[in-house]
């Protein structure tokens, strides 16, 4: 009998081997199936939060739901102002495409119309570098001036 024979027959009567444990003596990386390798990743259930800490706040005036709470204060006095005529036609959230292929695109808070002239605003407690260029290519590619709105101090 040949000895591979001898060790097929030894493994076919032993008794299947616990699992190895990792830390022991005969435990091996490189012989372990990939699923004991890999850690299991837990979900999170955190809410996902703003890069500046800004936090969404529901305006029930407007029925909406802004971004955050300079821009949803913002929006209630425009809305109010709607309310009482001094602006016209107030449209949330406007976007203009910048550019097809990537497709980009820029989302201003608010436009309106005061006195025949269009307003463009966009609320910002802290202006980045990406938001100062997207709005100057507004501006050239359709003539869109946005007015800046800056958060009050608290």
């Amino acid at each position: 009998m040949s000895a591979k024979r001898r060790w097929r027959e030894k493994v076919e009567r032993e008794e299947p081997q616990p699992a190895i444990i990792p830390g022991s003596p005969f435990y091996s990386r490189r012989n372990t199936p990939l699923v004991d390798r890999v850690k299991p990743v837990t979900p999170i259930l955190a809410p996902a939060t703003n890069k500046f800490g800004a936090k969404r706040s529901y305006s029930a005036l407007c029925g909406r739901e802004f971004a955050s709470q300079a821009e949803r204060q913002r929006g209630e006095e425009l809305h109010f102002l709607e309310m009482a005529g001094e602006i016209t036609d107030l449209v949330y959230q406007p976007k203009w495409v910048l550019s097809a292929k990537p497709h980009v695109t820029y989302s201003a808070d608010f436009q309106y119309d005061q006195e025949g002239q269009t307003t463009v605003e966009d609320v910002k407690g802290f202006d980045t570098d990406a938001s100062r260029v997207r709005r100057a290519w507004v501006k050239q590619l359709h003539g869109v001036e946005v007015k800046l709105v800056k958060r009050q101090s608290r």
